[in-house]
């Protein structure tokens, strides 16, 4: 903490406005201290190409990505996570204006329900550099890994609730409204069908309760526009078939 503390006091006040103002979202400094917020613009200003920062709390562990935004990024983290026997319970995505992304996910080691133990951490750094590099196979690794995952699904998940798919006006988004049962690797298999629909997530506010999940993302097309009605009907129909398969 006092490191930290005392990075807060290396920025400077433009430095710090800039930065907050550069995402389009206030939940932002909402979600993060400002010793956290102090903390990331060190990161970015180092310019290395991945930062991971982990916070252990009581429940879950807090695992922020900074990194380039590229195309299907969200996607490939919530792979890499994954894989690494993680379950995502709730996330919280930002994007600067200059295409830094600021993502932040609680999980817990879907074997014990519980934190993560500190000697993963290396295996979890690596294989969110590797993803964000594209040199890490997820959809094999994600397919051979699932597999092993339905027994303890069987007891994680008891109830199968029903799919439901939103679509809600803002100006400069469309915001695009999940409701599903959760599953383990979901949140990776509805960003992974969000892409390869030709769609671009500037936000994404993901929550779980009880054995639901409730995921809103701000979405745009490939040309930066934002979702035609006339489209609502097929995204529809295949974020739900997408999702039934994980079901």
């Amino acid at each position: 903490m006092k490191e930290m503390i005392l990075k807060s006091e290396a920025n400077n006040d433009d430095t710090l406005k800039d930065h907050i103002e550069s995402i389009d979202d206030l939940g932002y400094m909402q979600h993060f201290t400002m010793d956290e917020i102090s903390h990331h613009i060190n990161e970015i200003e180092k310019g290395v190409p991945v930062s991971v920062i982990f916070k252990q709390g009581e429940v879950f562990t807090s695992v922020t990505i900074i990194t380039r935004d590229s195309e299907a990024l969200l996607s490939r983290l919530c792979g890499a996570l994954a894989i690494n026997d993680l379950n995502i319970h709730d996330a919280k995505i930002f994007t600067r204006k200059d295409g830094i992304v600021i993502d932040s996910f609680n999980v817990s080691d879907f074997r014990s329900g519980g934190i993560v133990d500190e000697s993963r951490y290396p295996k979890i750094i690596s294989d969110l550099n590797l993803t964000v590099e594209n040199q890490l196979q997820i959809n094999k690794e994600f397919s051979q890994i699932k597999s092993k995952w339905w027994r303890i699904e069987n007891k994680l998940f008891k109830r199968k609730g029903k799919i439901k798919i939103d679509f809600e006006k803002h100006d400069n988004y469309t915001i695009l409204d999940v409701y599903s049962p959760d599953r383990l690797g979901l949140l990776y298999q509805i960003t992974k069908k969000i892409n390869e629909l030709g769609l671009s997530i500037y936000v994404a506010k993901i929550s779980t309760k009880a054995d639901d999940i409730v995921d809103s993302f701000y979405i745009l097309d490939r040309n930066r526009k934002k979702i035609s009605s006339e489209s609502y009907e097929l995204i529809t129909q295949e974020l739900t078939q997408s999702i039934e398969e994980m079901l």
